[in-house]
């Protein structure tokens, strides 16, 4: 590969075992604790390892492919009870619930960030003869591990001809942001009015991250409906309320927040016209809200969409 006829050999690949091991305990009809620990390993994407080129509408900022990326490993506990109760209130009712709480530890989280581009350019007046790194934007390593921590709730009540359920998730996510800006061997600068290396300051650190995909910190579904002509037809009602991390990159704007924290509703129905047939319409995003999903990129989801379908079996 061959970056402004700079041969990159990239060859990257990787293996590991990933342990999990998972452990349940019911002292009581209905009620069952558990716990769990899990490893897992993510190699870097094709696009992370091997991305290059420059940015759309004529953005002066090239993309560099980093031979050196490292998969990412993460290690996971959790621990939580669920209940399951059935005829609470009347006959073939039942109620359901789990609370669980979790902490992920994530090495060589990968992020893309802004890098120097190999070849300095100069600036300034030219007695002084300052030069400046250009900038590039790679996919790199953090170099300190990110911790996630989460409290999910979920409950459900379920009567044959209706039904309702929500869910509460509650998560902490704790990066520091710091990384190597240099991937590619630099050409000698001279002294700087920056830090003195020839690279921003902020390089390096969070203020050079471009773009951060967290959890949302707090989110919020609610999800009923009603059964009709002997529970053939199923009419429904879903809203999810979403507020963002305080993301430490550029996206943690006023605007970009704007369309990280929403609230969407959808309808949907299906009606079995026989053992072999169903029928299925819905409308997500019924108020058409402009927002973004926290782990969709910065591309708006999609605005108000009805689907229809028909399934069947034969």
């Amino acid at each position: 590969m061959r970056r402004r006829g700079t041969p990159l050999d990239i060859d990257l690949s990787g293996h590991k075992i990933s342990p999990s091991v998972s452990l349940g305990l019911s002292p009581l009809n209905g009620i069952q604790f558990f716990g769990a620990y899990r490893q897992a390993f993510r190699p870097p994407t094709i696009m992370e390892g091997m991305v290059k080129g420059r940015h759309v509408a004529g953005v002066p900022v090239p993309f560099y492919a980093n031979p050196d990326l490292e998969p990412e490993e993460s290690f996971t506990t959790e621990f939580g009870v669920n209940l399951k109760f059935d005829d609470v209130l009347t006959k073939n009712d039942g109620f359901r619930a789990k609370l669980s709480h979790y902490r992920t530890k994530i090495d060589n989280y990968i992020v893309s960030a802004a890098v120097a581009q190999p070849t300095p350019q100069s600036f300034g007046p030219p007695i002084l003869g300052w030069t400046l790194a250009a900038q590039a934007e790679s996919y790199v390593n953090l170099e300190d591990p990110v911790y996630i921590s989460g409290t999910e709730l979920e409950l459900g009540y379920d009567v044959e001809k209706f039904y309702i359920s929500g869910a509460m998730s509650f998560t902490d996510t704790d990066l520091e942001g710091n990384y190597d800006p240099v991937i590619h061997p630099l050409v000698a600068l001279p002294s700087s009015p920056t830090n003195g290396n020839g690279l921003p300051a902020s390089w390096g650190k969070a203020g050079g991250l471009m773009t951060v995909y967290t959890l949302p910190k707090r989110k919020y579904t609610l999800d009923s409906g009603v059964r009709l002509f002997d529970q053939d037809l199923i009419l429904g009602v879903r809203a999810t309320f979403v507020y963002p991390e305080d993301n430490i990159t550029g996206t943690s704007g006023d605007d970009a927040q704007s369309i990280l924290r929403y609230r969407t509703y959808d309808l949907y129905s299906s009606y079995e016209l026989n053992r072999n047939l169903k029928f299925r319409f819905a409308v997500n995003n019924v108020t058409d809200e402009a927002y973004v999903d926290a782990l969709g990129g910065l591309t708006l989801a999609p605005g108000r969409t009805a689907i229809m379908t028909l399934s069947g079996n034969f």
